[in-house]
């Protein structure tokens, strides 16, 4: 019966990632300033370079490493050259066999955050006399703590040939990484699609050790030489894009990469709806974004297709080149910022010599960025391309890291800055669909791993009492409120700066098919409220979100044996109660979830979260729980109490409100207590929390309160003892992160529909329960 989030279907897939640790050294920096039009030089300008505007100043005062001193000393649309330990000129890349493992790939390296390492697996170009292991393969890896490379011939890292990776063995490697490698940020764990098979294998962090995935459509024989792997952190998933035999999506969220993978469309082989046509059979990508919590794919040609947090899929405008994994003379790299979300392509097609462009995914708009580049044409490169060099995103540090390595010579790592603001940290949580819902493209939640060492938590929580359900006396305006007894934060929404934010910040906006802004003349207090669009013609994410910590330094959260409370007060355009939006299955008002993390973010799609919507336009507040499920319970579970054989009750505090009563409407015997246009009404959750057993809080209870204008607030659902869904232990999720948000489920967007509005304001969180509005 729930609705599933913003997210979407959390389908888990865990991405394949090339497993290359990268080390950078940050000695005598020289820093390269551009941003216009790339046009790629074919040797870096010296330090003495007779532009100054192309030196960016150095920090002064810094005692991090060297790849972050360098980091914190780059201007916007800079480059720097970063010397490292044990490169070599590129030799650290070089595979006994010949040839370089930069070769037929632009994503062969990727940051693990955790170790503080780039982790990197590639091949040179295997023959029948290329002994493997330690002969065609590279498995590298950059220490930041020493700002040193090592690999598999020169340390104790191990070749995963042909141990762990034998689809090519008997050509004697694993093969060129295309875009086959990828990395779980929460876990480091770091995935590789095996070269034109449906394997995969990872590196795991904790174990130091390669182990294998399921297979992909096993017993299938035919998948393309080069596909792309991702991983998709708003679906805990890996997504495999594979431009003959489709697009396919694994579940991470059990903890393992064991699950079954699931075809999600068809490509040029057929077989299945939808198909996705236009995209080459060869030489794709996969990319992720937070910034539209968005997996882009496609490539071998201009065609691409966005992949949004429920699994839709939909075919975006060309992109102004091939984008095409770079090889001589050809091809182009793909990567995402990691401030501000945005794709970057360097062209490396004919004699474009790695042309910058920046692609915005929730315009679906390009511009050339103007940035000249001082690495292009890479090594071996004939006719300026952007051959042997791969972009790894910095995420601690808001640079991307670019390395290259010739087949003999020609190697140096370089970081790249591109914007400003707060550098992200983990991609956004994950909404996978419902079985409530009846939809089937999400595969059902594996139950987390147990814990033994919870079962010791047994403290029962005492259940609601008459009097905490009654209205709490004493209320006031919005700063009198804000002054009560337990209060932790309180937004009031009043200018821009309030909602300045984005991903990695501590609070912020997303922007959607619109974008959240302060409205000062629609107002329930203060100088302003946050107001959301809902324009015609808009898909699922119709107006963006709002998201804020608990507390500015993410010190306040909640776990096992506590509880919070969380006001909001929210108003509704006629136009956006009275619309029915086809195929969709009911906008949110409120998420509450996990708090982020230090190194660690979480997004809207969480084990813990706690969803407040109008479920399946019903005209009313209902609620659900959880974007993973647990032992008790699956994804999405509604607090719906049954009655009788045959009938639910939706607001269970309510005498009649009924799941036979459909929905409100003149006439109605039901009781639920509904939205009215025009007015600021107040909603106020209360989440009590038990204690741990195992992947639960046992014996928890929720509560949500509603007002009209100017009236005292009634209860309307009082849901426990429950177990709400804790995750797993040693991820210590806690409660502390709320969104605001009317994203819309499978909205269509072909329906034109008035433009709409609902506004929030007077957002409080504390310890206690709060007063009502005057």
């Amino acid at each position: 019966m729930n609705d599933r989030r913003l997210n979407l279907p959390i389908p888990s897939v865990q991405p394949l990632a090339t497993l290359v640790s990268i080390v950078l050294i940050l000695s005598l920096p020289i820093v390269y300033k551009g941003w216009a039009l790339m046009d790629s030089r074919a040797q870096a300008p010296a330090a003495t370079d007779p532009a100054p505007s192309r030196v960016a100043p150095q920090a002064s005062g810094t005692n991090g490493s060297q790849l972050a001193n360098l980091a914190a000393s780059m201007l916007p649309g800079t480059w720097a050259q970063l010397p490292t330990n044990n490169f070599n000129d590129g030799n650290e890349m070089r595979p006994r066999s010949g040839g370089s493992a930069l070769e037929y790939t632009d994503k062969a390296g990727a940051w693990d955050s955790l170790s503080k390492t780039v982790i990197l697996l590639g091949g040179s170009h295997p023959g029948e006399n290329s002994p493997c292991p330690n002969w065609s393969d590279i498995f590298a890896k950059y220490s930041e703590s020493t700002n040193t490379w090592s690999n598999n011939f020169d340390s104790s890292l191990p070749d995963p040939c042909p141990s762990a990776d034998d689809a090519f063995v008997q050509l004697g490697g694993i093969g060129h990484a295309y875009q086959h490698n990828t990395i779980v940020p929460s876990t480091g764990d770091f995935y590789h699609r095996q070269y034109s098979s449906g394997k995969v294998m990872f590196w795991s962090q904790k174990a130091q050790a390669w182990n294998q995935c399921s297979v992909i459509h096993p017993g299938f024989r035919s998948f393309q030489v080069a596909g792309a792997l991702a991983y998709f952190p708003d679906r805990n998933s890996l997504v495999f894009v594979d431009g003959d035999w489709g697009v396919w999506e694994l579940s991470i969220a059990s903890g393992n990469c064991n699950g079954k993978w699931v075809q999600r469309a068809s490509t040029f082989g057929g077989g299945m709806s939808p198909q996705l046509n236009g995209m080459n059979h060869y030489n794709n990508f996969a990319e992720y974004s937070p910034v539209c919590h968005c997996l882009l794919f496609g490539g071998g040609n201009p065609v691409f297709y966005r992949m949004d947090l429920r699994g839709n899929v939909s075919k975006m405008n060309p992109a102004p080149m091939a984008i095409t994994v770079p090889q001589n003379g050809s091809g182009a790299i793909i990567t995402v910022d990691p401030k501000s979300g945005l794709f970057l392509v360097w062209d490396g097609n004919g004699h474009e010599n790695g042309k910058a462009y920046e692609y915005d995914p929730n315009t679906d708009a390009w511009r050339t960025t103007g940035v000249d580049s001082p690495i292009f044409p890479g090594p071996d490169c004939n006719g300026g391309g952007v051959c042997e060099t791969i972009a790894i995103p910095i995420s601690d540090y808001g640079v991307i890291m670019f390395v290259q390595a010739g087949s003999a010579a020609g190697g140096k790592v370089y970081l790249y800055k591109h914007t400003t603001g707060a550098t992200p940290g983990r991609p956004i949580a994950k909404t996978p669909a419902s079985p409530s819902t009846g939809a089937g493209d999400a595969p059902p939640p594996t139950k987390p791993v147990e814990n033994p060492g919870d079962a010791h938590e047994t403290k029962p929580l005492t259940p609601a009492t008459p009097q905490e359900n009654a209205a709490v006396a004493g209320g006031g305006d919005f700063q009198s409120r804000c002054s009560s007894p337990g209060v932790i934060r309180c937004l009031g929404f009043d200018s821009m700066k309030e909602i300045a934010g984005s991903y990695g910040d501590n609070s912020g906006t997303f922007a959607g098919a619109a974008k959240p802004t302060v409205d000062t003349e629609v107002k329930a207090s203060g100088g302003g409220s946050l107001k959301f669009t809902i324009p015609s013609n808009s898909g699922a994410d119709t107006s963006g979100s709002y998201f804020a910590n608990f507390s500015p330094d993410l010190s306040v959260q909640f776990g096992a044996n506590s509880e919070f409370y969380v006001q909001w007060r929210q108003r509704f355009s006629a136009e956006f109660l009275k619309t029915n939006y086809q195929d969709g299955e009911g906008w949110k008002q409120v998420i509450i979830g996990t708090g982020d993390q230090p190194g660690h973010l979480y997004s809207s799609c969480t084990t813990l979260e706690i969803v407040v919507q109008n479920t399946y336009q019903r005209g009313f507040a209902q609620m659900y729980h959880s974007c993973t499920g647990s032992s008790s319970h699956g994804a999405y579970d509604g607090f719906q109490e049954r009655l009788g054989p045959a009938d639910f009750k939706l607001q269970n505090a309510r005498s009649s409100c009924l799941y036979s009563h459909a929905s409100l409407g003149s006439g109605s015997k039901s009781s639920c207590f509904g939205y009215f246009p025009n007015e600021w009404m107040t909603f106020q959750a209360h989440v009590k929390i038990g204690p741990r057993v195992k992947d639960e809080f046992a014996n928890s209870y929720v509560q949500l309160w509603i007002a009209r204008e100017g009236q005292p607030s009634q209860l309307v659902i009082n849901w426990g003892p429950y177990n709400l869904s804790a995750g797993d232990s040693n991820e210590g999720q806690k409660y502390g992160k709320i969104w605001l948000l009317p994203y819309h489920t499978h909205k269509n967007s072909n329906q034109t529909t008035p433009t709409a509005y609902t506004w929030y304001d007077d957002l409080i969180i504390s310890r206690q329960r709060i007063p009502d509005p005057k």
